[in-house]
């Protein structure tokens, strides 16, 4: 099998700053340990809490997270 992507998770933030970190956790441990071929889409809909520097931050620590 290729490395190609078999799951995309997308998820809508706006003002989540607070949930995103255990959320993130719950699903590499729930979902990417599982099918070891997905990815986590999450779209930021203008947060001004700091959602979105949270998001850069998981996405350059695992490259599943985009």
């Amino acid at each position: 099998m290729s490395n190609q992507i078999l799951l995309s998770i997308i998820v809508p933030v706006y003002n989540e700053a607070s949930t995103l970190p255990s959320l993130i956790k719950e699903l590499q441990k729930e979902v990417l340990s599982v099918v070891p071929h997905s990815e986590i889409l999450f779209i930021d809909d203008g947060s001004g809490d700091g959602s979105s520097q949270q998001l850069d931050g998981f996405a350059k620590d695992d490259i599943r997270v985009r």
